[in-house]
This record gives structure tokens, sequence and C-alpha cells, in this order.
């Protein structure tokens, strides 16, 4: 004889679990500057890159754009090179001073 049922079952099924929350795919990263001079037979090459970065990117109003950020001048007897990093009002002013920029 077959048993009876006596708990009643739900008209519809269970409700699924709730999602996680989406994490940013993008990892917080510090921004830097990156400068570097490589030594070769006759002489030096140097670079840097040009992104300039204001605020971070949860702040309102942060935006970025490209610049210079390496300068240089030669003279009769010398030459010299500056890689800037920081605060561009600060560097930019050096520049200008020292290097006619």
């Amino acid at each position: 004889m077959p048993v009876l049922d006596l708990e009643p079952k739900p008209p519809y099924p269970a409700k699924p679990p709730k999602p996680k929350p989406i994490r940013d795919p993008t990892p917080k990263r510090p921004r830097m500057t990156i400068a570097v001079a490589i030594r070769c037979n006759d002489g030096l090459v140097l670079g840097s890159d040009q992104l300039m970065a204001h605020g971070t990117a949860a702040q309102l109003g942060s935006f970025a754009h490209y610049e210079t950020k390496l300068y240089g001048a030669d003279g009769r007897y010398f030459s010299a090179t500056m890689v800037g990093a920081g605060d561009a009002i600060n560097y930019r002013s050096l520049a200008l001073q020292h290097f006619g920029a």
C-alpha cells in the first residue's frame, strides 16, 4: 500500500540564491610616470610616457591628457635632460626656467 505524503508542496519552485555583487574588473593601480635611459655605443636613448592623470577614476571631474614629461637642452659644453613626475605645475615651471620649454 502506498504511503500518503501529508506535507503540502509549494505551487512554484524555490527562489534562486541572490547573485554575488559585481566587483570592479579593473584593479586599483597606482598611477606612475615611467622613464627609461638606455646606454648605447654612441650615447643614451631616453624616453618617458606622456599620460597626465588628474584625480582618480572614482572622482567627479577627473580626466587624463597627454603632455611632454621629458625635457632637454644642449649647450656648447653640456647636455642636460629632465623627466618630470608628480605635480605638473612644479616641474613645468622648472623646465621653463632651465630648459626654455
